[in-house]
């Protein structure tokens, strides 16, 4: 089948349907990912067909990332990336997207888009991978009102997201995606040595996320670890917040490494709230500490503290050194998080993840053939 997978945005978005179009090519399928132009070097070199979508560049919108600073309501910072990014993009690629849609198969959107193709509307699948404020959030975008045509797909493991099963049926929940090669992603030599010679590191990551004085979170990360006695890593991600870190001894600073590698090697994981850094820290099994900066992003932080998963929630504009070195000394020592975070670790790696999406979308495209 040829299906066409559309997604812009962050690093994270790329790289989870970049995921989902690596396992829908295993098994046979002809993909092409329409994706911003920044990302061409990450879909070739995972061998997956790519066109450009839209004209922006890697500095434009990590400058329009940085310009959601001045709104301190993480919603309305979600709708500002919408309106400065993502809807200028698609703008200026409509007509491309709608010719590809054309000549496809099925159409798979990180921003739940139907495709319109004579008088029915393009089968394909709308992902939901982070937890909505309410249910009507995603009931609004109508995926179900077309004949069984979308099919709704729940990238977030089920009992973590919807504990009272108020969803319904018509969502289907796959748990995380992550890619199935273990040898993915990198392992910077520097990282692999300071990770053998000491005890595991409190691991900082703030992904794709800029929208933050990153030179102040550095410093008071850094006093609060040395506080605690542990040792640092610093990912250094959109932000390059590995760059406003001092070399000190006990501190490693890397530019990029793959977290299903690191992540299991540290004491606790501070991070943004992504859905692709909570995943990987709940298949680690390490506990979180978070400094969410969108809205759906403050969505998973408060599941992850009323589960036990995380030990505090913290403004990126406004914190203090006292309250993170609690929230470390908290997640590396206390048996509550320890006990939490290696049963929902056992949780997760139950779920089929990826291979299940795939699944429920070849079970789609069968049944739209047979009507």
């Amino acid at each position: 089948m040829h299906i066409f997978i559309l997604t812009i945005g962050t690093r994270g978005d790329f790289e989870l349907f970049l995921t989902l179009a690596r396992a829908l090519r295993q098994r046979g399928h002809h993909i092409v990912m329409g994706t911003s132009g920044f990302f061409s070097d990450n879909a070739q070199a995972a061998g997956v067909e790519w066109v450009q979508i839209g004209k922006g560049t890697y500095e434009e919108i990590t400058a329009v990332l940085r310009s959601l600073s001045a709104a301190d309501n993480r919603t309305r910072r979600t709708t500002l990336f919408y309106k400065r990014w993502l809807q200028p993009q698609l703008s200026m690629a409509m007509n491309r997207i709608t010719a590809i849609a054309a000549k496809t198969d099925y159409f798979i959107s990180n921003l739940k888009m139907m495709l319109q193709r004579g008088d029915e509307v393009v089968p394909g699948a709308a992902v939901t991978y982070d937890p909505p404020h309410a249910l009507t959030d995603l009931s609004k975008y109508g995926t179900q009102n077309h004949q069984g045509r979308i099919l709704d797909i729940v990238a977030m493991n089920k009992k973590l997201v919807d504990p009272d099963d108020i969803w319904g049926q018509s969502y289907h929940f796959t748990g995380f995606w992550h890619n199935n090669d273990p040898s993915g992603g990198d392992r910077p030599e520097a990282l692999a040595r300071f990770l053998r010679n000491g005890s595991p590191p409190v691991v900082v990551t703030m992904g794709s996320m800029v929208t933050f004085d990153a030179g102040k979170l550095v410093s008071v990360l850094s006093r609060a670890i040395r506080r605690c006695g542990q040792r640092g890593v610093f990912v250094g991600g959109w932000s390059n917040v590995g760059a406003q870190a001092a070399p000190a001894e006990g501190i490693c600073i890397v530019s990029e490494a793959a977290y299903d590698w690191l992540f299991p090697r540290a004491a606790c994981i501070v991070h943004h709230g992504g859905v692709g850094t909570v995943a990987a820290a709940l298949r680690a099994g390490r506990p979180s500490i978070l400094f969410p900066q969108i809205a759906c992003q403050e969505q998973f932080s408060q599941i992850l503290v009323k589960k036990h998963l995380a030990t505090g929630i913290f403004d990126i504009h406004r914190f203090a050194t006292e309250e993170i070195t609690t929230a470390i000394q908290t997640a590396v020592a206390d048996k509550l998080f320890e006990t939490s975070v290696r049963s929902w670790q056992k949780t997760i790696l139950e779920d089929k993840g990826v291979d299940a999406a795939v699944d429920l979308i070849e079970a789609h495209l069968k049944q739209i053939h047979r009507h």
